[in-house]
């Protein structure tokens, strides 16, 4: 009886430990998420998503950009975002997800979003994740 008692009150202990550490690694993996910040006049969340983005850079707010969304690109130039990564159809032709966010890619729900190369916390002109030295940018996800 007095076995079964002492097992019971260490499944509670570890049950009360996971939960305070599984509470405290939720709290820091947020951090920044709702991070309102000043980006060049305007206040923004720093994770923001791309909707957040196109709403500034228009042409008339902000410089424009016009990014590809998923598989429709105005110009030649743009980035595709908010598509799965790696593609589907060409894994072959990418360096895994863990691998790009330990070079310093974020992806937003596994997708390619604007915040996956651009961190609005990097004072930096473009606000680059990755210094694009030699295409270290390109070469976090891109394999060439």
């Amino acid at each position: 009886m007095q076995n079964t008692s002492s097992i019971s009150v260490i499944i509670k202990l570890v049950f009360l430990v996971m939960l305070v550490v599984g509470t405290a690694i939720y709290f820091m993996g947020r951090k920044g998420i709702a991070d309102e910040i000043d980006h060049h006049g305007a206040t923004v969340k720093s994770e923001a998503g791309y909707q957040e983005c196109l709403g500034c850079h228009d042409g008339v707010s902000a410089p424009s950009i016009s990014p590809c969304l998923e598989k429709f690109c105005m110009l030649k130039t743009d980035h595709v975002i908010n598509i799965s990564y790696p593609p589907t159809e060409k894994t072959r032709e990418y360096t895994s997800a863990a691998a790009a966010e330990m070079a310093g890619i974020k992806f937003v729900n596994g997708r390619i979003d604007c915040i996956s190369c651009h961190d609005l916390l990097n004072p930096k002109k473009f606000h680059l994740r990755i210094e694009d030295f030699q295409s270290r940018l390109c070469l976090a996800c891109h394999i060439k």
